[in-house]
């Protein structure tokens, strides 16, 4: 109201399986609604936005790319390594993945850990950092891997997967509906959507140092 000749938009770089009533009342007064995924647009068109579109998470050329400012992990990074927690029953298909995925990596005598909170006690986990710091951790490993809390929904992927791919490391990711529209497998990253695939291209990449 105060602004009556400006267009304004919000956007979201998250994904949730519902939209709370404080966010449906934003969609509905803005002009448009950006999300960073293609599969939940339909969701957001009916709370009412008038308009949605896909507009994905980016990069800080600084810190995600260069690794501005400098930090140095207070912990030793395995060849392996995951940022990212654990969350039990709250994402439940989505940490169920994950925690399968590190074990399945460990099983095979793979030096796999995590750098994050709230995981079994089994699971190997070497220390916490924050999101701005995970370039650090991954120039340290050899592998990085990217599996989000939903691997269903089209285009989703968090911000976990352009860090880790910004590195300069290779990523293995867990594949999303339309994910090969922005990435080539086998190029950009190596997409799996069954555990015997992940630790086949970990492995493989592993054995080849190039």
């Amino acid at each position: 109201k105060a602004l009556p000749r400006t267009l304004i938009t919000h956007w979201m770089g998250d994904a949730r399986t519902s939209i709370p009533r404080d966010l449906t009342a934003i969609c509905q007064v803005t002009h448009a609604t950006l999300i960073s995924s293609v599969g939940q647009i339909g969701m957001y068109q009916q709370t009412g936005a008038p308009r949605v579109h896909y507009v994905q998470i980016g990069l800080d050329e600084d810190e995600d790319v260069h690794g501005i400012p400098a930090w140095t992990p207070p912990f030793a990074v395995p060849d392996v390594v995951f940022c990212g927690g654990y969350y039990g029953k709250t994402f439940n298909e989505g940490s169920h993945e994950r925690l399968a995925a590190i074990d399945a990596l460990a099983q095979a005598g793979i030096d796999v850990g995590v750098v994050g909170t709230g995981w079994p006690k089994h699971v190997r986990t070497i220390g916490t950092c924050h999101v701005k710091q995970q370039h650090h951790v991954y120039t340290r490993a050899k592998v990085c891997l990217s599996i989000n809390h939903f691997n269903h929904i089209e285009c989703y992927y968090s911000d976990r997967q352009l860090i880790a791919m910004a590195s300069g490391r290779p990523v293995v990711c867990r594949y999303v509906p339309g994910l090969e529209a922005e990435f080539d497998d086998e190029v950009h990253c190596l997409m799996w959507q069954r555990t015997p695939l992940l630790v086949d291209n970990v492995k493989r990449l592993l054995a080849d140092p190039a």
